[in-house]
């Protein structure tokens, strides 16, 4: 990706331009184009990308570090322009979008469905988790789980969320599943789901026949799939079958489902009581 930021010393080189132009013998156009080129390129010198971010790390360096003034604001706009960088560009996007997810809907599940948060466990080794203590048969690459519920020494839940479910996730579906139930040395198979906001039915329909050895994903929770059918309308009629299928089989439900199924694990009003 190209910087849009002019190169140093460029908007005066264009004034120069622009104000030599008769002595050069330049065309009048070219004087006036050099001249809104130099005026562009000051105003761009000028601009400040997330100036209040900017300000506030200077403050904060300022503050907290005894920095002086110049040094923090030059530090500052550094700071900044390399987490734009980081934030911006290949799989950092994508984990910072993909753990934003799985963060809100822990807070989602804490606060609205009251599960208490010392039963969730978030981004942890399938292998560092109760009931998944086997050895794998052959070596291989240990899955980490999204967010899980345990209850006691066992797991009740876990639950992969994946914002969308391009083909290499419809791979890491696969992988992980097999790794789980490799691992499993608790008696029984926890409940397994996928949150997603995927609108692709062709891989809400493979997802949802994800099996690995007789274990298999039990159900897809949609963050809205009231607009996914809506959206779905305008496309071939297959589509919209296929996705009111799972529908209708309980094997696809809303993000408002999801979190009165995890009431399950809401403490009882005695027990709220007892810890407040």
């Amino acid at each position: 990706m190209e910087s849009q930021r002019p190169a140093p010393g460029q908007g005066a080189t264009l004034a120069a331009v622009a104000e030599a132009g008769d002595q050069l013998g330049l065309a009048p156009g070219v004087a006036r184009d050099a001249a809104e080129a130099a005026r562009e390129a000051a105003e761009a010198a000028d601009f400040v990308p997330y100036a209040e971010l900017t300000a506030e790390v200077t403050e904060l360096l300022i503050q907290r570090a005894g920095m002086a003034e110049a040094a923090a604001a030059s530090l500052a706009r550094e700071i900044v322009q390399r987490a734009q960088y980081h934030l911006t560009f290949g799989s950092n996007r994508q984990n910072v979008l993909g753990e934003g997810f799985e963060d809100l809907l822990r807070l989602l599940a804490v606060r609205v469905a009251g599960v208490p948060p010392e039963k969730i466990v978030m981004r942890r080794k399938a292998n560092d988790l109760p009931g998944f203590q086997r050895e794998p048969e052959q070596r291989r690459r240990i899955e980490s789980t999204d967010m899980v519920i345990i209850e006691g020494r066992r797991t009740a839940l876990l639950s992969t969320m994946k914002w969308s479910l391009r083909h290499d996730r419809q791979k890491q579906l696969t992988d992980e599943l097999d790794c789980y139930v490799q691992l499993l040395s608790q008696d029984r198979f926890p409940e397994y789901v996928l949150v997603t906001n995927e609108y692709d039915p062709g891989r809400l329909k493979n997802s949802s026949n994800l099996s690995s050895r007789g274990k298999a994903l039990d159900r897809i929770y949609h963050i809205n799939p009231d607009l996914l059918v809506e959206v779905l309308s305008d496309v071939p009629s297959s589509s919209v079958a296929e996705v009111q299928r799972l529908i209708d089989a309980d094997r696809l439900r809303s993000l408002e489902a999801f979190l009165i199924d995890l009431g399950r694990w809401r403490l009882a009003p005695r027990a709220r009581k007892r810890r407040g």
